[in-house]
This record gives structure tokens, sequence and C-alpha cells, in this order.
């Protein structure tokens, strides 16, 4: 994987992760972490982060929304690993087996693919592919989306555009 490809999978860890602690839909924890450019910062501290479990970009994207929350006019980045949280594993799982990593890869693919169809921005695609049916299938573990290749997956993207 490249940086770019590697950054892209922090960023989705990150929204996946967001989401499934806070109990939130997907593309509302992109929104909130777009909002509070949580996305270009996770990009930006790449170095630190990529040496850390994808778990830790949530712990730094809640780190960020609450200082930026708090109206902070300044943001030291600053990250250490021994702040609590709860664990991304286990957001999806499929007969008694961890596939998380598994499906955050795949949409990170997915998403790469689709944005060097159309020559897209990363976080623009990202953002549309979370509100479409083939996402809802992909996080859905018994629906098998999943096993399927990301090729599969992005000719079903297209064809729910279509219609």
């Amino acid at each position: 994987m490249s940086r770019k490809e590697d950054e892209n999978l922090m960023v989705v860890a990150a929204v996946e992760g967001y989401s499934f602690k806070h109990n939130m839909a997907s593309k509302d924890a992109f929104d909130l972490l777009a909002r509070y450019n949580v996305l270009n910062l996770i990009r930006s501290q790449y170095d630190t982060l990529h040496t850390q479990g994808l778990d830790e970009n949530v712990s730094f994207a809640e780190d960020v929304i609450k200082f930026r929350s708090q109206c902070m006019s300044h943001l030291a980045l600053f990250h250490g690993s021994n702040i609590d949280f709860d664990s991304m594993e286990n957001k999806y799982v499929y007969k008694g087996q961890d596939i998380t990593i598994d499906v955050v890869m795949k949409i990170e693919k997915i998403t790469r693919i689709v944005t060097e169809r159309e020559n897209s921005d990363f976080d623009n695609v990202y953002r549309d592919f979370l509100e479409s049916k083939t996402y809802a299938a992909l996080q859905n573990p018994e629906s098998l989306m999943w096993a399927e290749s990301e090729e599969f997956i992005v000719d079903e993207y297209y064809r729910e555009r279509e219609n």
C-alpha cells in the first residue's frame, strides 16, 4: 500500500470506529469528523498514527473534537496512547469471527477504485458511498457482501447509482 492509501485506510477506520463507538450512522460520523477537520488531521499526523493500532484514530478523533468543540482557538496536536477508549474490534462479526479489519480495508479499496475511475476526491466519494444501499449491505455481515471482491462491490455500487 502507498502512503496515500494508508492515510485513507486510517480515515475509514476512524469513521467506522467512531460511528461504532458512539452508536451513530457512519455518514453522520463522517460529517462530524469532516466538520472538525479530523480527516485532514489524521492524514497530516500519519507519521505518528500509522505506528499505532487503527483504534488510535478513533481516540485521536475524539480528542480533536473535544478540544475543538470547547472553542479552543489553537489545537496542540498531542496524542498519547494512555487514554482509555472502547475498542473498535468486533464492529463486524460473522459466525463469531471478527471481520472488522477486512470490512474497513474493503471500504477503503472500493472508495479508492471509484475515486480513480472518476478522478475525484477520496473524501467526497467515501461520503457518497456511505449513503448507498451497497454500503449498507457491506455493513451487514449476514449479507456476505464483505466476502465479494472489491470490483464486484464497485459494480454493484454503480448499478445502484444508475437506478
